[in-house]
This record gives structure tokens, C-alpha cells and sequence, in this order.
């Protein structure tokens, strides 16, 4: 995975529309409709609400990353800032006891001003699922751009003013912010929040890669590639792993362990899938833009097997939210394979 999304921007390279309006619509349609967050019932309009955000969020990341020439690695921890601040600057789930439509998990492992449990599994959701799956996936869908920039300076500007003003407007008229009605939240909280932000973002802009710099240090692959069907079960591995592993069996309904252990536990499996990624993923290894394509065709059906709980309680006809999210997978599963084509196409163009 690292491998395919590094790559420098060349001066003077054209600005393709196409793969940036697709990232553009593909990360909210993954991060909210896939994931059963945004059900059939509250469509279009509940989309259009937070296209800006989820949209101008990934383009913003994507850019960043292909300006400095970083590795994927890089695209998630900036996929992890843009967790933190949509989950907690915006809509403050991260700290709001009573968040609406989070439950129990506003008072399970609530420590010091911020619902740590949910913390752990939103965020890494949102860094994964909402920002680096919808890059590659439209980095793969458009492979002669892959190592092109998207935006220019002029689009750059515009797409942060998006970004911004969805951002402004959910926090006041969703969240409530700077109202009488804005959640008693811990300030404290929220400002080491926006610190861990801002570092995380200046991060790629203060220092190097240093995921490229071992790639350099290591010279060539030495070892042998991980075949793409290994790839596939990895990605669908590490999905349920996060979804039924730490979701549903250890979090579940907050009766099945103390919070504590909850937590402890899902670091465990965090830290296990990272490791496991990385392993197959390593620099020492060869790695092409079809090993990107199945380690993210396993990762994603994952996401869409743990909406159909999701859409069943998010609001509207629960039958009608269900028979929508197989349709939506039928649709997730026909453009997986057609991301699948364009890629064996330039792959025997090449």
C-alpha cells in the first residue's frame, strides 16, 4: 500500500476534474452510506449536508500528500486528523455524553472529558474508511493520474473554503456551538483535540518521510510479494477483525466487559492490524497498484456487512434502510469490479 499512493507532483501537470469530483463524491458515499450512517431514508439530502466535509476532507488529504511526495502511511495519521476533527471540533461525539444517536457509548470508558471508547473505533474508521480507502479507490479507477496533482492553487483554496464552511455550518446548526443549546463539553478536551490536529497536519510540512527515507535505505525489494488473494483475506481479515472483533464482541452493547479491558482490547487489535499491514506491506517487498486494489476490495465489504446493523437503527422504515444497503452493496461490489478492470486495462496498456 505505501507504494502505490507516493509519488511527487510534476511541475506543469494537468489538472484532471474527473478523478477529483469522483474522490469528491466517493468519500462520504464510503464513510456514511456504506457504513449504514446515512440509510436510504435520509437520501440525497442527508448526504448533501456532508459532501463539503467528507468530499473537501479527502481532496485536502490527497493533496497534501501528493505535493510532499508521502507515503500512505502519511495519508492515514492525516486521515486521523481529519477523524478527530470531524468527530470532535465538529460534531463533538468524541465528548458530548449525550451525542445523539451514540448511546451507552457517551458514559462507557467516558474518562476525563472524552468517550474514549468510541474514540478508538471512530477514529481509526474515519482514517481508513472515510479518507485513505476513497483515495485509493479513486487513484485506482484513474491510473494515469495516479501520480498526478488534482487540484490547482486556485481549486486548492476553494475545496479548503468548502471543507470550512460545511464544517462551520454542522457545528452550529447539527452541534449547536456558540448557541445556548451547545453540549457540555470539556474545554480542555477539545483544545488538546485541536492541538493534536494542527500537529498532525504541520507534521508532513516540518520533517521528512521517513517511511520513503527506509524505503531508500533498504534499496530494492528483497523479499517476495504477497500474492493479491493473500491480500484480499488480509484486508477482509483486518475489517472483521475491527467491526465484529472490537464492535460487536468486545464493545457490543457495554455489558460484555468493563470498559477498561474494552479499550486495552481494542488497542490489541488495533496495534495487530497495523503490524499485519505493514508486514505485507513492507518496502522490502514488490507492490503495485493491484496489491493496493485487493487489500482494499477485502477491507471494504467489511464496512458494508456491519451498516446493515447501523442502517437498521439510524431513523426512517428500518426495511427500507435494509433493502437499500443491499443495494448498495450490490453497487459497491459492481464498481469494485470495475475498478478492477480499468486497472488490469492500464496494466496491459503498460
Amino acid at each position: 500500500m505505501p507504494v502505490a499512493i507516493t509519488g511527487a507532483v510534476g511541475a506543469g501537470s494537468r489538472r484532471p476534474f474527473a478523478p477529483a469530483a469522483t474522490l469528491f463524491v466517493l468519500s462520504p458515499l464510503i464513510g456514511e452510506v456504506l457504513f449504514g450512517a446515512l440509510p436510504l431514508s435520509q437520501l440525497p439530502f442527508g448526504l448533501l449536508g456532508l459532501i463539503g466535509l467528507y468530499g473537501g476532507g479527502a481532496l485536502l488529504v490527497r493533496e497534501t500528500a501528493r505535493r510532499r511526495g508521502l507515503s500512505a502511511w502519511w495519508v492515514v495519521i492525516l486521515g486521523i486528523a481529519y477523524g478527530i476533527f470531524e468527530e470532535g471540533t465538529v460534531v463533538q461525539s468524541l465528548f458530548d455524553q449525550h451525542f445523539r444517536g451514540l448511546d451507552f457509548l457517551g458514559f462507557y470508558g467516558h474518562w476525563a472529558g472524552v468517550n474514549w471508547v468510541w474514540s478508538l473505533f471512530i477514529v481509526p474508521y474515519h482514517a481508513v474508511f472515510s479518507i485513505t480507502i476513497p483515495i485509493a479507490l479513486a487513484e485506482a479507477f484513474y491510473p494515469s493520474e495516479r501520480g498526478k496533482s488534482w487540484l490547482g492553487d486556485a481549486s486548492l483554496i476553494g475545496i479548503a473554503g468548502i471543507f470550512a464552511a460545511n464544517a462551520a455550518l454542522l457545528a452550529v446548526f447539527q452541534t449547536h456551538l456558540f448557541t445556548p443549546r451547545a453540549p457540555d463539553v470539556s474545554l480542555a478536551a477539545n483544545l488538546v483535540a485541536l492541538l493534536l490536529i494542527v500537529v498532525l497536519v504541520a507534521a508532513p510540512y516540518v520533517g521528512p518521510d521517513f517511511s520513503r527515507a527506509s524505503r531508500a535505505e533498504l534499496g530494492a525489494p528483497d523479499r517476495p510479494a504477497v500474492s493479491r488473494r493473500q491480500l484480499w483475506w488480509v484486508g477482509f481479515g483486518s475489517g472483521l477483525a475491527w467491526f465484529v472483533g472490537y464492535r460487536v464482541l468486545v464493545i457490543g452493547t457495554g455489558t460484555n466487559m468493563p470498559a477498561g479491558a474494552a479499550l486495552g482490547s481494542g488497542v490489541v487489535i488495533l496495534v495487530a492490524i497495523v503490524w499485519l499491514v505493514a508486514r505485507v506491506a513492507s518496502p522490502r517487498r514488490p507492490w503495485s497498484a493491484q496489491s493496493t486494489y485487493a487489500l482494499v476490495a477485502g477491507a471494504l465489504p467489511t464496512c458494508w456487512l456491519l451498516g446493515f446493523l447501523i442502517a437498521a437503527v439510524s431513523g426512517g422504515n428500518p426495511v427500507v434502510n435494509l433493502a437499500g444497503h443491499v443495494v448498495f452493496g450490490v453497487l459497491m461490489f459492481l464498481g469494485l469490479r470495475a475498478v478492477r478492470r480499468r486497472l488490469g486495462a492500464s496494466a496491459a496498456n503498460a
